[in-house]
C-alpha cells in the first residue's frame, strides 16, 4: 500500500479477502479506522467497500498496488458530529496527530480539531491537544493562546497536555508564549 507522501507499506493478505478485511489489516499496522480510508487502484479508481474480492487486484506475483487516502471529510464529520463515539472521536484525533503533516492546514479538519477542544470529556480535550500540537503552525499566536488558557482546566491530564503542545509550537523565546505562561504563574494548579 502506497501512502501519501510516497512511502510504502506491505500488508499481507489472502487474495479471496475482500475490501473490509484489508481495511481492517491497515488499520491493525497504521491505526487509521476503517471508514477513514478511501483506497485507489493503480488505474486511479477508487475501490469501494462493496467490492467483494481482491483477486482482481492481485497480478501474477500475488501482489496489489494500491494507494491509501486519509479521508479528511470522514475526519472532519466525526469529530463534528455531537452524536459520534466516542471511541471514533479519538480515532479520528489520533490520526490526525499521526499524520498531522498530511493534514497540517487543513481547513476542514483543523477547525473540527479545535472544536473537539471544548468537549466536556478530559480525555477527548487531552486528544484534541495532542492532535493540535502536530498540526498547528510553529509560533501562532491565535494558537498559542488557544491552548495557553488549557493551563487552567480541570482535567491535569489536560494541563500536562497543554505544556506538551506549547512546547511543540512555540519556538524558545517565543514571547507570546511566555506572555501566556507568566499570566498563568498565580493559578491554583
Amino acid at each position: 500500500v502506497c501512502l501519501v507522501g510516497g512511502s510504502q507499506i506491505d500488508v499481507d493478505v489472502d487474495a479471496s479477502c475482500n475490501l473490509l478485511q484489508l481495511k481492517q489489516s491497515i488499520y491493525d499496522l497504521l491505526q487509521v479506522p476503517p471508514e477513514m480510508q478511501k483506497l485507489i487502484r493503480e488505474d486511479a479508481n477508487i475501490l469501494e467497500d462493496s467490492d467483494l474480492s481482491l483477486e482482481a487486484l492481485f497480478d501474477c506475483a500475488n501482489v496489489a498496488s494500491i494507494a491509501l487516502v486519509i479521508c479528511t471529510e470522514e475526519i472532519s464529520r466525526t469529530l463534528t458530529c455531537k452524536t459520534s463515539v466516542y471511541t471514533k472521536v479519538l480515532d479520528a484525533l489520533h490520526v490526525c496527530a499521526r499524520f498531522a503533516m498530511l493534514l497540517k492546514g487543513n481547513e476542514q479538519v483543523m477547525p473540527a480539531v479545535i472544536s473537539r477542544l471544548e468537549d466536556r470529556d478530559g480525555g477527548i480535550r487531552r486528544a484534541a491537544l495532542a492532535a493540535l500540537s502536530w498540526m498547528a503552525e510553529k509560533s501562532n499566536p491565535v494558537v498559542i493562546s488557544l491552548v495557553a488558557k488549557f493551563l487552567e482546566d480541570c482535567n491535569g491530564e489536560v494541563r500536562a497536555e497543554a505544556v506538551t503542545c506549547l512546547g511543540r509550537i512555540a519556538c524558545l523565546g517565543d514571547q507570546h508564549a511566555i506572555a501566556e505562561l507568566i499570566a498563568r504563574f498565580d493559578h491554583k494548579d
